[in-house]
């Protein structure tokens, strides 16, 4: 989903300042 790509790259480095294992993969089994 393209839309669901570009939320995730903008999302991603405010989510990678505190990334978790769960909160990762989390991130990738969410629609």
């Amino acid at each position: 989903k393209p839309v669901d790509i570009a939320q995730h790259q903008t999302c991603f480095a405010c989510h990678a300042a505190r990334v978790k294992d769960r909160d990762y993969v989390f991130t990738r089994l969410a629609p």
